[in-house]
């Protein structure tokens, strides 16, 4: 509907009657929501046609209703041939034969375009005026109000786990026994315990019971590894909670020293996800086949592998690793390097076994609840994101007239007295609505004449359409189009090159008070990425956090070591 909507924009024409045959079926409402339009353009267009009554009112059919995709499956929308032009790349990095994707995104009418009509060209001025100061005091008490809920959710965390220090081990069993149940129950009773249970405070006392049950049984389990590097200690902690001590400590030392890290190898993203607790890690035939067919998933696009990653350290509290740009090259012509690759992998597929016949002495049901805990939040964080970036693409579809008009109702909701009131507004759909106003600036800056006539894009991927608004801000249309373009390829992607990274931390608002251009910033962040002097990707997690985006996709080659695992066919 995206380019079809851009046609209706361009010449004013009316909606098609064999479009309108089609959505007869659907409730009024339900049909402007599948046409990106709102009901009172879809009510204008019926009666244009000679459309006076809706055909009955019928629900929609359960085989047209199906679920949002989650933001680290990498099925995009644009992937089905009823929502694309034929041709289009349909995989994570949007590669494919024919010609250029068209985007879904409908075109913002040009200057050019207005004049050919003066009154519509007088009503979107009247918009622009009219939007712009509501437009950036509203983005600005959002994005307020999301800092302090951010802010006050930090700060509750970090109180929680004092007070748990401090409390006696009978109050904090009284808390473990409210919770416990849910570690018995049937999955349908569970879900419906856990509703209403918050998992930050929880997820303190499963710790700190943890640590006394271990003390007061008088064996404590061996300490961590130290990581030998202060950057990593608290990432080798983690680790060391879902693989083993050995285990964690080599991918820690490997990723520090071999050109194939976390960033550009899928076995070692697959163990690093394992490590850091992925809930989705299939462990009915045992960890390393579990690993293994991550590690498939992965080289197959079928999974988001960087969305998770980012999602996991932001759950665990932990910076992003440090990633060496000069070192990060997919084919190994060093012969060193080779071997102690081909090591690593052995040594990962076929890890000593344990001595299970060795007493284990820890509190299970503890880490058992503590699991149960983690992995509820971790679905909720994930389900959250997915509600989001369902709404974002919404907009991202919408034609601009029908943007501002949900604009101007959002507005209005929560206006009260003068001031807007969103305190009672719930974090998704804060979320969602920050999502909508960004839309809605990008527009209204290229309306206003602020891209200097360049047009608005298509990024190539669904999976990359999400960033096109704060990039698109910051570096105009043309240069945030290269810079996802250049994602595309493997060798000038975020994660192997310096110069897109640079690029991608000015993109999402990284700057300095010297800064006087783009290509000044890029010079100056460059060579300090590749020699190692800056360290750009905690700041890159950071300023992802803040725009409330996941974390790029990345095509992960297919990797060329493979080891038969003991047991395996």
């Amino acid at each position: 509907m995206g380019a079809e909507s851009a046609k209706g924009n361009e010449k004013g024409s009316s909606m098609p009657i064999d479009v309108l045959r089609d959505i007869f079926r659907f409730t009024p409402d339900k049909a402007a929501l599948k046409l990106g339009i709102s009901k009172r353009t879809l009510e204008e267009r019926c009666v244009e046609l000679g459309v006076k009554h809706w055909p009955g009112d019928e629900s929609e059919s359960d085989s047209e209703t199906s679920g949002s995709s989650s933001s680290e499956e990498c099925t995009d929308a644009e992937d089905k041939p009823s929502n694309k032009r034929k041709g289009v790349g349909t995989d994570i990095t949007g590669h494919g034969d024919g010609p250029e994707p068209e985007s879904q995104r409908p075109r913002v009418p040009s200057k050019e375009d207005l004049l050919d009509d003066k009154e519509k060209e007088a009503k979107m001025h009247a918009h622009v005026k009219n939007l712009l100061p509501l437009l950036l005091g509203f983005e600005i008490d959002l994005k307020e109000e999301r800092a302090r809920r951010f802010s006050e959710r930090k700060g509750i965390k970090k109180a929680m786990a004092d007070i748990c220090k401090k409390t006696s081990d009978k109050r904090l069993l009284e808390e473990f026994q409210n919770f416990k149940k849910c570690i018995y129950a049937t999955v349908d009773i569970a879900d419906r315990m856990l509703e209403d249970k918050d998992m930050d405070e929880i997820l303190p006392v499963l710790s700190e019971l943890e640590a006394r049950a271990l003390k007061n049984v008088g064996v404590n389990e061996p300490a961590p590894p130290s990581a030998g590097d202060p950057k990593y200690e608290k990432h080798v902690a983690v680790l060391c909670r879902y693989i083993d001590h050995k285990m964690a400590k080599e991918l820690i030392r490997s990723h520090k020293t071999l050109s194939q890290n976390v960033y550009n190898n899928s076995v070692m993203m697959s163990y690093w996800l394992a490590g850091l607790g992925y809930e989705r890690l299939d462990l009915s035939n045992g960890f390393k086949q579990g690993v293994k067919k991550l590690q498939g998933e992965i080289e197959r696009k079928e999974l988001h592998a960087m969305a998770a990653f980012g999602r996991l350290l932001k759950m665990h509290g932990l910076e992003a690793p440090p990633h060496h740009f000069k070192r990060a090259v997919y084919n190994m012509e060093d012969d060193t390097e080779e071997v102690k690759f081909k090591a690593l992998v052995k040594s990962l597929y076929n890890p000593p076994e344990i001595d299970e016949g060795r007493p284990r002495h820890q509190a299970l049901e503890t880490k058992a609840a503590q699991k149960l805990a983690e992995h509820v939040r971790s679905m909720r964080d994930r389900h959250g994101t997915d509600q989001v970036i369902e709404s974002a693409k919404k907009y991202q579809k919408m034609e601009t007239s029908d943007l501002f008009e949900i604009f101007k109702e959002t507005f209005a909701k929560f206006k009260k007295d003068g001031r807007m009131v969103l305190s009672n507004l719930p974090t998704v759909e804060l979320r969602s609505i920050v999502k909508l106003v960004e839309e809605v600036k990008m527009r209204i800056m290229h309306l206003g004449g602020h891209f200097k006539g360049e047009g608005m894009f298509f990024a190539g991927s669904e999976l990359l359409e999400h960033y096109i608004p704060v990039l698109t801000m910051k570096l105009g249309p043309k240069a945030a189009q290269l810079l996802l373009r250049f994602h595309m390829m493997d060798q000038f992607s975020l994660y192997a090159h310096a110069s897109s990274m640079a690029t991608w931390l000015v993109g999402l608002g990284y700057s300095r008070d010297h800064w006087t251009s783009l290509s000044v910033a890029i010079k100056e962040l460059m060579p300090e990425i590749e020699n190692g002097v800056f360290d750009p990707m905690p700041t890159f997690a950071h300023l992802l956090e803040v725009h409330d985006l996941p974390w790029p996709p990345h095509h992960f080659k297919k990797c060329m070591y493979r080891y038969k695992c003991e047991g395996s066919e």
